[in-house]
Order: C-alpha cells, then structure tokens, then sequence
C-alpha cells in the first residue's frame, strides 16, 4: 500500500507522506489572486443561498399552516445547509469530517420530511388512506427493488403508511446516532475515514449507512409513485427531481469525489494532499450546485401559494405588448441575481484593471498594449451586457458597443502573433521557407484543393489586411445600422429584403468570417513555433469569446424572434432572448476573464523581472556615467 501511493503522489513533500490537512492559515498563505476571487465569490453565494432561505423561510411562516410550513421550511433548508458547511470545510480543511457529517445528518432528516410533506400535500394520514385506500401498492421500485417485478403488490392501509414512514424514520435517526459513534470512535483512532480494513470501524459504519439511506430511499420512492398524478398540479415531480438531485450530489458525488482521492487519482498538491484536495474540490462544487438548488426550490415552492399568480394569465397579453424601462417587477430572487452577476462584472473590471497595470509595468510598450487590449475583451462584453441586463432599451446599443470591440479585439490577436514571433521582420524570416496553408476555416476547410502560398510581405500584408477590414468596417456598419434605426430602417429581427437590416448582416458575416479566416491561417502556420508561450491555450479562449459573444448572441435572438423564447411579462420573446443571452455572457465573459489572467500572466513573471532590472541597472549606469563627465568638466560646461 505505501509503494502504490509513492507512485502516485510525491515521496520528498512531508504534506504528501503524511496526508493530514492543512490549517486554515496554511490555505490563506498559498492563495493567489484567482483563488482569492474563488474563495470570495463561493462565499458570497453560500451568503447568498442563506438569505434566500431566510426570506423563503419568512415568507412560509406567514402564509401557510404551521405543520406545513415547517415540512417546507426543512426541505428548503437542505441545499443552504450543505452549502454552508462545504463553505465551512473549504475555509477550514480540517473541518471537513465535521462538516460533512453535519450535512449528511441534515440530510438524513430531510429525506425523512419530504416523505411527510406527501402526505401532508394529500390532506393528511386519514385523507391519505381514504384516497388511496382501494388501490395496491407497488413496491417493486428504486433504488434496490426496481427489478423485482415479481413482489407482490400491497394494500393501503394504516400498517402500510407506518412501515413507509419507519422507512425514513429509521434513516433520521440512525443516521446521526452513527454520525457521533463515528467521532467518538475518530478520537481513538478507530475511525479513519478512506480506510477500508475490516479491522477498522469504517468499513462496518459505512456499510450499516450505505443500507439505511437505500432503504429510506426506497420508501420514499415507493410514496412518489403512488401520489405523483394525485399531486401533478402542485409541481410533485420538478420537487421530486430536486431533491433526488441533492442526495445525489452530497452523498454519491461526495463518495466518489472521495475515494477518487484515498486511491490516489486526485494526487497530493500542497499544501493539500490528495484526500484534502479530493474534499476540497467535493465542497467548491457542492457550494456552486446548492445555491442553484436553494434558487431552484425557491421557485418550486413559493409559486403555488401566490395570491397574485392567479392573475397573471389575464394579464399576460397586455404586459407582452410592451416592454418595462429597468427592473422594477424583480422579485427577492431576481434582486439576489441581478447583484450576483453585477459582483461578477465589477470582479472582472478589477482582474483585467490590475493584469493591464502589470503588464504595463513588465513589457515592453508594443506588446503590452497589445495584450491589454486581448485582455479588455471579455471585461468589455461582460461590461456592456451588465448595463443591457439593468436597462433593457439600451440592449441594441450595448450589443453594437461590444461587438466593434470584439473587432478590433480580432485585428489584435493577429498582430500578437506576429509580435510573439518577433517581429514582422524576425516573423518572415522565420517562415519565409514555409508554404503557407490557405485551406483552413472558417470556410475554406474543406477546399484542400487550394494551393500553398510563399510567405513573403505581401502575403503578410494581406493576412493582416483581413483583420483590419473588420475592425474598420464593423464600426462603419454598426454606425450605419444606428443612424438607419432612427429613421426606423433598421429594426432588429426584420429579415425582408426591403429593410436595410438583413443586407447589413449579410456585410458583417462576410467580414467576421474573413476575418477570422485571416486569424485561422497565421495561427496554424505559428502554433509550433510558440507552443512554449501558451498560444494554443490562447487561441482557443479567443475562440471561445468569439463564439460566446457572436454565435450564441444570433442563435438565442433568432430563438427570441421566432417565438421559441416566448414572452413573460415584462419581457417580451425578443427582449427576453437579449436578457437571458446578456446574463449567460457575464457569468462567461467572467470565467473568460480569469482565464486570460492565468495564460498571459504566467510567462512574463521571471524573464520581464530579468529584464526589466537590466535597464534599470543600464538607466543607472548611465546616470552615474553623466554625473560624474559633469563633476570632471566643473561649472565651465554648465
């Protein structure tokens, strides 16, 4: 056992031989900026995911009967809960037996109120018998006894709903009572999580929960499938779908998040060894996941016992007419929302301000405007997609705004892997053997017929030429489309051939595609070249911004125009489509942003510190040579 996990993690780092946990302290001094960021923004959305509860919780408390409210308010608490101790466990990695512990107790009683509330949602236990009294039940399903279609089916009655509920029952409360025989047990050193001996207390106490939460599992199974038509009309199957969705991501993505790292497939990287790093990645995720959850249940169950839903169908032709001014109609949920995505875009602003002042500190003026200029791409599209998600009417304007930008980004590309490669200069002397290859996309992939070009000034001139065509006409054409609208000849999602709009797009796919043709042929004749300088890294999150910010713009405003986005008041389908559109490319354009922070930041570290201290020693060395002609020549030469 200890050669295998020599192999796998690395015998010199005492973080690594051991396996313990680092402290809290440990983890803060190793952070960078981007961990920094990640830490902040999943705290902030376990943060989040309480205040959600807090008010959902409130709000159940004031409109529903006492029994029910408290079955609801549980359920709901199960997603904030796990969230909250995986926060706990990420900030402090020692914790994370404790805090996984205490989440799966929560979730052992969870389990055991959602069965309730079924009942609960049938009127009752004796409302519950007398529905469902002449039927059978059938027991043959998930998670043990879905084949079994030979068991027998059962009558309802009160013996029957006592052994179901017991089912679950018997998991919230076994479940924390091994829980503490498992710390007791830790203490001495008999319980040690990942060890599978039989000599161990581990192996037996996970094999007795591994049985409890199957059976508990079942028997909740075995109610939905009996209710799920009687309750269709009060969302029973989405509600089901959640919950099965967070056992299954805090129980079995856990377990093999967990054992992936005991064996050793997730290796040690201090200051965390494997085990650690397994549980780590385990509670960022579980973070992410529960707030989607707790956002989720918030829907589910507050929108059934709103007063005002039962108006909402008579207005909903009225409201589709016109479109509001900002975000006036946001609920508790869409405020959270609109402040999460807000956070996002200013955290962006932030990365890309200090990565443009590093590099405008640590390279040399040609190639430091040009990265910057790379790096503003994802920052000004989440930018200008923030202010059309608050001010729906400006959508037009901030969509033209950041797709001459993506334009003028494009041109840049090009020109850093000329600079990468030195120079145009050191650039055709490089390549002025080479036969350059024409034959690539984003449409001439396919005509390998095409002949190779020799690679001298001209054909580098018009290489370039196809990127600045773009930079200079977009702006021209997104100028022309504004000026047309005013006079209503432009109109966004009109295709006829009498308005300018079509032959304008018409203009700008030709000059993106040629364009990008352009970018594609320098890429694929320099990419061995500069492997050593992240370009392919590079080239594919300039991809990637590309087809974010262009392709998935026009397919999800086409699914708006034609109706497939359909209106939800205040939003009609289009302005709906550039919503959900301008939301996705912030949470994007955000990911983009710390991306371009890892690949254009790593390389300029140690060589531009070298270099940088050779000219500040050369400025030195020539200010002392100047002072000291000045001290030889005396006050004559002043």
């Amino acid at each position: 056992m200890d050669s295998e996990q020599n192999a796998t993690e690395p015998p010199y780092d005492p973080i690594c031989r051991t396996r313990q946990a680092p402290y809290a302290y440990e983890i803060l001094q190793n952070l960078d900026t981007t961990g920094i960021l990640l830490f902040a923004m999943l705290t902030f959305m376990t943060l989040i995911s309480l205040l959600v509860f807090l008010e959902e919780a409130y709000y159940m408390y004031r409109k529903l009967p006492s029994i029910k409210s408290s079955l609801i308010i549980w359920i709901n608490s199960g997603a904030m809960m796990i969230a909250t101790t995986s926060c706990f466990g990420m900030w402090i990695p020692r914790s994370t037996m404790f805090t996984d512990f205490t989440a799966s107790v929560f979730l052992a009683i969870l389990v055991h109120k959602f069965q309730l509330m079924l009942v609960n949602e049938c009127g009752g236990r004796r409302e519950f018998i007398r529905k469902f009294r002449d039927r059978k039940l059938q027991i043959s399903t998930g998670p043990f006894c879905c084949c079994c279609l030979c068991l027998p089916h059962t009558a309802i009655n009160r013996k029957t709903l006592f052994i179901l509920k017991l089912g679950t029952f018997q998991f919230a409360f076994l479940r924390p009572v091994l829980m503490f025989l498992a710390v007791v047990l830790w203490t001495n050193g008999t319980y040690m999580i990942g060890n599978s001996s039989l000599d161990s207390a581990t192996m037996w106490i996970n094999v007795a929960i591994a049985i409890m939460t199957i059976t508990a599992l079942w028997a909740v199974g075995v109610m939905f499938n009996l209710v799920k038509n009687t309750l269709n009309d009060k969302n029973i199957v989405p509600k089901f779908a959640v919950y099965q969705f967070t056992v299954i991501l805090s129980q079995l993505q856990t377990a093999v998040i967990n054992v992936l790292g005991t064996i050793g497939i997730i290796g040690c990287e201090p200051p965390l060894p494997g085990p650690s790093r397994a549980s780590y990645m385990n509670q960022q995720l579980l973070i992410m996941e529960m707030f989607l959850v707790t956002v989720i249940c918030r829907v589910l169950y507050r929108r059934r016992y709103d007063d005002k839903n039962l108006l909402e169908n008579q207005e909903t032709n009225d409201n589709c007419k016109a479109l509001e001014d900002g975000p006036q109609d946001l609920d508790i949920t869409g405020i959270l929302l609109f402040a999460i995505l807000t956070f996002m875009t200013l955290v962006s602003l932030l990365v890309f301000l200090e990565e443009a002042y590093y590099m405008y500190r640590k390279i040399p003026n040609p190639k430091n405007s040009i990265i910057i200029w790379i790096n503003a791409g994802a920052m000004m599209i989440a930018t200008t997609s923030c202010f059309g998600m608050w001010i729906p009417r400006s959508t037009m304007f901030t969509d033209f705004t950041a797709s001459v930008f993506l334009a003028v980004l494009i041109h840049k590309f090009q020109l850093m892997l000329v600079n990468e490669c030195g120079g145009r200069r050191e650039f055709l002397s490089t390549f002025g053997d080479t036969k350059l290859k024409i034959s690539t996309g984003p449409f001439c992939c396919c005509c390998l017929c095409l002949p190779h070009k020799d690679i001298n000034r001209k054909t580098l001139f018009i290489l370039k030429l196809g990127t600045f065509q773009f930079a200079f006409l977009r702006p021209v054409l997104m100028f022309l489309a504004v000026v047309l609208w005013t006079n209503g000849t432009y109109m966004i999602g009109n295709s006829s051939a009498e308005k300018a709009t079509i032959w304008i797009n018409i203009g700008v796919g030709i000059t993106t595609i040629t364009a990008l043709w352009a970018v594609g042929i320098m890429f694929n004749l320099v990419k061995d070249n500069l492997k050593e300088k992240n370009i392919i890294g590079k080239f594919a999150v300039y991809q990637f911004t590309v087809i974010l910010s262009q392709l998935q713009t026009s397919i999800i405003n086409i699914l708006g125009t034609t109706g497939v986005i359909s209106c939800v008041p205040p939003l009609p389908g289009p302005s709906r489509a550039s919503y959900m559109n301008q939301q996705l490319l912030i949470m994007e354009m955000f990911l983009v942003t710390v991306i371009c922070r890892v690949l254009y930041r790593r390389r300029y570290d140690d060589k531009n510190l070298l270099e940088n201290q050779e000219t500040n020693d050369n400025l030195r060395n020539s200010m002392m040579h100047l002072n000291g002609k000045a001290l030889e020549d005396g006050p004559q030469s002043v």
